[in-house]
């Protein structure tokens, strides 16, 4: 029983999509596209790839060397050049977690 449920959770699950920030951060996350007045906004929630790939390891030592990287380009983010006012947005946390909100 247990592992129907299991099954089906993870077929219930949205796929995962690959984007990459303004200043080149590599994400994988879930998306989902909004319909708003005057266009449509893709909203992306993940992880930085390197973040994902040491949790997949399960190594904690690999992951907390991922996340110290994903840091310090965290930086590089909010230097990115000058926002338009159709530019994306994206916020990246000490952990490596990652939201874009994309216009499209």
């Amino acid at each position: 029983m247990f592992r129907a449920n299991l099954d089906r959770d993870v077929q219930a699950r949205p796929p995962r999509v690959e984007r990459q920030t303004r200043s080149g951060l590599e994400v994988v996350g879930v998306r989902n596209l909004i319909t708003l007045p005057g266009g449509e906004l893709e909203v992306v929630f993940g992880l930085a790839v390197e973040v994902d790939e040491a949790l997949g390891d399960r190594d904690a030592d690999r992951v907390f060397e991922a996340q110290r990287r994903v840091v310090g380009r965290r930086a590089q983010e909010r230097d990115a050049a000058r926002r338009e006012p159709n530019d994306d947005v994206t916020a990246v946390s000490d952990d490596g977690a990652v939201l874009m909100l994309i216009p499209r």
